[in-house]
């Protein structure tokens, strides 16, 4: 069965590409892939939805990895303020986040905010 690029499963695997790239360190074109996916989940389940989030996580990544923090830390709040409204989601992958924002902030030198993520990851 052939599905098209609209359909949640083909967007599900753009997505893991996306993170084989990422881990390839082929960031370019894994940011390309993350943020077509990330729109078309958009389309279909609304920007909040689990299946998104698992997107902006990557992108949060990539563009870490890239060195554009600005960009990242934006992927970073957003998923952070998902997870707060989402109980139940606050396990390993809210520390996870925490550090990437803390990381994107130190970065960029604002150090008493990132010092603040920091500690409430650890």
């Amino acid at each position: 069965m052939r599905y098209g690029s609209e359909h949640p499963r083909s967007i599900r695997v753009q997505h893991g590409l996306a993170v084989t790239l990422t881990d390839m360190g082929e960031l370019e074109e894994a940011s390309k892939l993350s943020q077509g996916a990330n729109k078309s989940y958009q389309k279909i389940f609304g920007p909040d939805h689990p299946h998104n989030m698992n997107i902006v996580t990557n992108l949060a990544s990539v563009f870490s990895l890239e060195g554009d923090y600005a960009e990242a830390e934006g992927y970073y709040r957003r998923y952070l303020k998902y997870l707060v409204y989402h109980p139940g989601q606050a396990d390993r992958r809210t520390i996870r986040c925490l550090r990437g924002l803390a990381e994107c902030l130190e970065k960029q030198n604002p150090y008493e905010e990132a010092a603040k993520y920091y500690h409430k990851a650890y």
